[in-house]
């Protein structure tokens, strides 16, 4: 519960940060989290829009069923539930709440999904932003236990964009007491929904607003539920605004890149920033960077690419290997639905090929995305990229080696034609850190096969356009 004067005992001044030794509703996990994201399959501009409920309900039960079991439990409607507050979707404070015109069943709350979510194992997720429906300031709505209104709390005294890009909601003064109120009601509201998991928009990156998260995790403190807070979007960021949230424990990850389309040139895109930031961030910090959700299989939501398989198999497995590697959250993208919705013939998901599903569920990948402390990239050329990690599990004498063949270069600019150009890395110990002379077993973790015990070093063939990941531990012989 929130005591409207209590809130703003709490907070003088109002951007400053209460002490992280508070004990924390925002979850700082020791390994990234693992889930589903409605983006790529619906968010409002695409042939499906956004995911009706009982679309929601068969892809909760295809997560339950294929992707559940190796811990990816975490289950997010993106963006596209909720608009400007002109269409019902707005309550008497001026809170978002679900399209009718979409979940007419819901009736204004996200409650029904959540039990569904929760009744399978699972957790909520859900997109939000910072700020208000312009409809809230333009009907002057009552902000929930305060004596102030909409209009009042707007930033510059009329409405502006939150955000660059988004013109539905309204920019507030972070010095106004309403808005501390109005953030407080927001965050009672996603309480009250049962939500677990929040990706906040409009707050990060060239949009960063450290005076709206500090209100926002002054606020969130006093709560009783405990969230995974994950900020967005990533254009623009700096090193100095990662430094700023994961210190200050604003959010649990942030986004280092801009909205991943399945296209191939920003598939390539994404080596720069992480090689940048991810020194930033790990299991050791209980802090992540956020590479973007995992567009793989069929993309119901790509304008781009409308009821497309944009990646070829070994594309897939760069990107999943390269995520891993950085640890950044496993969210996937596809149709995760029953074949018994689509096709009662198959044994695979809607849109989830036999190859995907493996990868997305390879135990010995999985297993070194929980274990891996300070990845690095070590080597970049015009073929190939080789980055390195050390182990938490395994020992200070153990490495994970992912080798990434980059043959068509960076961007990518060809097709298919490259996937022929197999490459050969030799990986040395001693480029490691580890001893020549020592005896080391190497595991292949892509192909879930041991490479064999050796010294000095080990030759990685890696297929054109694919990845290799290995993890390097002392002989037991």
């Amino acid at each position: 519960s929130y005591s409207f004067c209590t809130l703003l005992e709490k907070m003088s001044p109002i951007y400053t940060l209460i002490s992280t030794a508070v004990v924390a509703v925002i979850l700082r996990p020791d390994k990234p989290v693992k889930g589903w994201n409605s983006f790529d399959f619906g968010n409002g501009t695409n042939v499906y829009g956004t995911p009706s409920y009982p679309m929601l309900v068969d892809l909760m039960d295809g997560m339950k069923e294929f992707l559940l079991p190796l811990g990816y439990n975490y289950f997010c409607v993106d963006g596209g539930w909720s608009g400007n507050g002109s269409a019902g979707d707005m309550d008497a404070y001026g809170r978002p709440t679900p399209l009718p015109s979409v979940y007419p069943t819901l009736q204004g709350s996200w409650s029904p999904v959540s039990n569904d979510v929760h009744q399978r194992g699972l957790k909520m997720g859900l997109w939000v932003t910072l700020g208000i429906p312009n409809q809230a300031a333009v009907d002057k709505v009552p902000i929930k236990d305060s004596p102030y209104t909409a209009d009042q709390i707007l930033y510059g005294g009329t409405i502006t964009p939150a955000c660059d890009w988004n013109t539905d909601v309204a920019r507030v003064n972070t010095s106004h007491p309403g808005t501390v109120a109005y953030y407080a009601s927001l965050v009672e509201q996603w309480e009250g929904w049962g939500l677990d998991y929040l990706t906040i928009d409009c707050i990060f990156g060239g949009n960063f607003a450290p005076d709206n998260l500090a209100v926002f995790k002054n606020v969130i403190e006093q709560s009783d539920r405990e969230f995974i807070v994950s900020l967005s979007p990533g254009d623009g960021v700096t090193a100095d605004q990662l430094i700023y949230v994961r210190d200050n424990g604003v959010a649990t990850q942030a986004r280092i890149t801009t909205d991943f389309y399945a296209n191939w040139h920003q598939t390539f895109a994404h080596f720069p920033p992480a090689a940048q930031f991810a020194p930033l961030a790990g299991g050791d910090k209980k802090f992540y960077i956020n590479m973007d959700k995992l567009p793989f299989g069929k993309m119901h939501g790509q304008v781009e690419l409308p009821l497309q398989w944009p990646f070829w198999p070994p594309c897939q497995t760069t990107i999943f290997t390269l995520w891993v590697t950085v640890q950044s959250p496993l969210m996937f993208g596809g149709d995760i639905r029953n074949p018994a919705v689509c096709d009662p013939q198959s044994q695979w998901p809607c849109g989830v090929s036999n190859y995907t599903l493996g990868l997305l569920n390879n135990e010995f990948l999985l297993e070194a995305h929980a274990d891996i402390v300070n990845p690095r990239q070590i080597f970049s050329s015009n073929f190939t990229i080789i980055w390195q990690a050390n182990s938490q599990s395994y020992g200070d004498s153990s490495r994970y080696v992912s080798v990434f063949n980059v043959l068509c270069g960076i961007p990518m600019q060809a097709d298919p034609p490259c996937l022929n150009g197999t490459i050969t890395a030799t990986i040395s110990f001693s480029m490691l850190g580890l001893s020549p002379s020592a005896m080391y077993d190497v595991m292949d973790l892509t192909d879930k096969a041991p490479v064999g015990s050796v010294n000095v070093s080990f030759d990685a063939s890696v297929d054109g356009l694919a990845a290799k990941m290995f993890r390097i531990t002392p002989s037991r012989q």
